[in-house]
């Protein structure tokens, strides 16, 4: 009959050269230093690799899910991956920055320097957790599409290093994406949205949408880079927040809220919307140097100091 499933243990710093096609299932382990696939893979079912060292990708795999656990870093820059799913691990890094068309990330987590990189042609779940270890967090889906990006597990990276999330069509974030002292990055051709557990805990956010963005989970972020929204924009923070970018809501309100007791916002930057502002503050309001608001009306709240409407549908400053 035909073979359907093969196992494969590799020794040496070897690699398959051959294409391997009419297979089920492809299960490989390699305990070499390094292990590469430099020719296509395609299978009908599931691909489990294993390496001791690190594992390079040069050429094109299809399967319908793809699990690959690496004890150095992945390298598949050159290749490509077409798979319903794609879990696993590596050390040092993991670069999926190739020609990819994956439906779903089952979890994947990264130890030590690296990070972890996918970039891919179609909408794409999270639906398990994804750790960048010590490096940035990149999901790119801006190609043609439009590609949605639905983040329905946790997203962890480590230092003062970076997640950009960049999708043609919407962003929904229904998970926690955490690192307190890291960055987030934002940028949907569609709208930008917080649904159920969806929070970001970051030094600073920024980003754009073409459509609304609203963030009203239980986030922390200290600091609101540069903004633009296509129409309403609302960022709901559980910590003080600090406006030092220039943050606009093209055709919607432009509302900003803090909550806990003492937690204020200042603005450093500036606030733009031809609609209402409404700045909702549980600790103190306050604008300096060369903070300004620029709205049809000016609305909101504070716990300390109040905001003073000046010119009403030109510049409100709060003084």
């Amino acid at each position: 009959g035909a073979l359907t499933d093969l196992a494969a243990g590799i020794g040496g710093n070897l690699g398959l050269q051959n294409e391997i096609g009419n297979l089920d299932n492809l299960a490989v382990t390699a305990n070499g230093t390094s292990f590469d696939f430099d020719t296509a893979l395609d299978i009908n079912g599931n691909l489990v690799v294993r390496t001791a060292g690190g594992l390079d990708i040069d050429s094109s795999i299809s399967a319908n899910s793809v699990n690959l656990t690496s004890g150095g870093a992945i390298d598949a820059s050159a290749g490509s991956i077409d798979a319903a799913t794609l879990s696993g691990s590596s050390a040092g890094g993991a670069d999926f920055t190739g020609t990819n068309q994956i439906g779903r990330l089952q979890g994947f987590t990264n130890s030590g320097s690296g990070g972890f990189a996918l970039d891919d042609s179609e909408s794409l779940i999270v639906n398990g957790a994804v750790a960048a270890g010590s490096g940035d967090l990149t999901l790119d889906l801006s190609g043609t599409g439009p590609f949605n990006l639905t983040i329905g597990a946790p997203l962890t990276w480590g230092g003062a290093n970076t997640l950009d999330l960049d999708a043609s069509g919407n962003i929904v974030l229904a998970s926690s994406a955490t690192n307190a002292s890291g960055d987030v990055t934002l940028t949907a051709g569609g709208g930008i949205v917080e649904t159920g557990g969806g929070a970001i805990h970051a030094s600073a956010l920024g980003g754009s949408s073409g459509a609304q963005t609203q963030l009203n989970g239980a986030n922390q972020i200290a600091t609101l880079n540069n903004f633009t929204a296509g129409s309403q924009f609302g960022l709901t923070d559980g910590a003080s927040l600090a406006v030092s970018g220039n943050v606009s809501a093209t055709t919607g309100q432009l509302a900003l809220a803090t909550t806990g007791a003492g937690h204020g916002i200042q603005i450093d930057g500036s606030l733009s919307t031809g609609h209402t502002a409404s700045l909702s503050s549980a600790g103190t309001l306050t604008e300096q140097g060369t903070g300004s608001i620029t709205a049809a009306s000016l609305t909101g709240t504070s716990a300390g100091n109040r905001s003073e409407e000046r010119r009403v549908g030109k510049e409100c400053r709060s003084r």
